[in-house]
């Protein structure tokens, strides 16, 4: 064999081995779900350690033509983040809305109601087979997707924004967001109609200006409103397909609405811009150069956003089957010292599962970062004890703004169970001027002694030894 032949051969098999995207579906599994009578499926990539430790997890979908099978090649997140669960869901034909009108393409339904809700159906499925199966950290759920998929990933945010902790659309935009631009919408809305013209038996006539606020009106009726959440979006300056402009004018919307300040970069990649918020939902863009193909480098980009934010929200386990059925427990876990942000949701989890209660876990959370801050007296979520059966507190000398601290009090006041674990006694320290004064561990006022502590479990803080 002639040597020039053999050092190609050569060269082949070495990028074979060590491209390492060459291996991408090798992890990958293919299962099946009937959604009202339709078999759905998905590609997911589930860690070997899925079992025994709390895993995160990523939702990426394919764009408008795309596949399961492509979009895994495409962003290889199982080989970037092996410790994630990592889904890639096949679409079913859809009509697009800037291309394939007819819908002979698989993609993504468009807004909430559209298309009988099959997809937001196929995502919840996902989800409750995952959290049924596997231990699915629900502090850390997220979602990615190009084109019609980060179109999908908007709409996610929309529908189902309390179950993730942040999302990274590519070439997308969100009519949600752009509501109040009308002449953005107006274009939107004409790209579409140019689409359907080019179409020749297209099976509706073209659009008036009716229809098309007939249209805006139900789109606005069917999407929900945003929660502020940390998102990543990637642009691309020149894609003719999404064009720029919008996408500028959707980031425009997401900074007004996460409210975020002036950008600075972030991280050593000057492409990446990050807008800190002032309610914890940064907003970080990754805009390149390119046109409306996903960049190879976005992936990695992607994961790390994911790997800086989790969802601060409550957690919630609902409870099956058992004697805790219909029954409602709701956890506080805030101490600088014994780690009940992690044994709280353990107890909780083991309740809810076995014995069938729903159990409600309450975190300290900075209001600025949206992080699990151990000991913060920031509480967000203590509405919940308005259908609590029980409350099990796991605090130590907090200090709550009055619209959280009220619905402990009011939950005290109604006569509700409580269970105070180890700092409990000394859960609260309340300043002498506020209207909740009397909880503080060391109150001294013969009408409340002792403070929480004493009144409600037996005993405030007296030392350590």
């Amino acid at each position: 064999m002639p040597a020039k032949i053999t050092r190609i051969i050569v060269l082949l098999a070495t990028l074979t081995i060590f491209n390492p995207l060459a291996h991408a579906e090798d992890s990958l599994t293919r299962r099946e779900w009937t959604i009202d009578g339709v078999t759905r499926e998905a590609l997911i990539h589930i860690p070997a350690t899925a079992t025994t430790n709390a895993a995160p997890v990523v939702f990426a979908f394919h764009g408008h033509g795309g596949s399961m099978k492509n979009a895994a090649k495409m962003f290889g997140y199982q080989t970037i983040w092996p410790e994630a669960i990592v889904i890639y869901m096949q679409g079913l034909n859809t009509p697009g809305q800037l291309t394939d009108p007819e819908g002979k393409k698989p993609g993504w339904q468009k807004s909430v109601g559209d298309q009988g809700d099959r997809d937001l159906k196929f995502f919840d499925a996902v989800l409750a087979s995952l959290t049924k199966d596997y231990r699915v950290d629900k502090r850390r759920i997220y979602s990615t997707g190009h084109s019609n998929g980060g179109g999908f990933t908007y709409l996610l945010w929309t529908a189902r924004g309390e179950q993730f902790a942040a999302f990274a659309p590519s070439a997308a935009v969100s009519r949600t967001l752009v509501e109040n631009d009308p002449a953005l919408l107006r274009e939107l809305m004409r790209s579409r109609a140019n689409a359907a013209e080019e179409t020749a038996n297209r099976a509706e006539p073209p659009a008036t200006k009716t229809d098309a606020a007939q249209k805006s009106a139900e789109d606005k009726a069917n999407h929900p409103t945003f929660l502020p959440k940390p998102v990543l979006h990637v642009a691309g300056e020149n894609d003719t397909l999404v064009k720029f402009q919008w996408q500028n004018k959707m980031i425009a919307a997401l900074r007004q609405q996460n409210q975020c300040g002036e950008g600075k970069p972030w991280g050593a990649d000057q492409r990446c811009t990050i807008y800190a918020s002032k309610v914890g939902a940064p907003v970080v863009t990754y805009v390149h150069s390119g046109t409306h193909q996903f960049p190879q480098d976005a992936p990695a980009i992607i994961v790390k956003f994911f790997k800086e934010h989790t969802n601060a929200s409550p957690l919630i386990y609902e409870g099956t089957t058992g004697p805790g059925k219909g029954k409602h427990i709701v956890f506080i876990a805030s101490d600088h010292e014994y780690k009940s942000e992690e044994a709280l949701p353990a107890l909780a989890r083991i309740l809810a599962k076995h014995h069938g209660f729903k159990c409600t876990v309450l975190f300290g959370v900075d209001p600025k970062t949206r992080a699990i801050i151990p000991g913060f007296s920031n509480i967000p979520g203590t509405d919940a004890l308005k259908s609590a059966d029980l409350l099990v507190i796991f605090t130590r000398f907090q200090n709550l703004p009055a619209e959280q601290m009220q619905p402990i009090v009011d939950y005290l006041n109604r006569g509700g169970p409580v269970v105070g674990l180890r700092t409990a006694t000394h859960g609260f320290n309340i300043p002498t001027n506020s209207p909740f004064a009397k909880y503080d561990y060391d109150y001294k006022g013969n009408d409340y002694k002792g403070g929480f502590g004493r009144q409600i479990l037996g005993e405030t803080w007296v030392g350590h030894y």
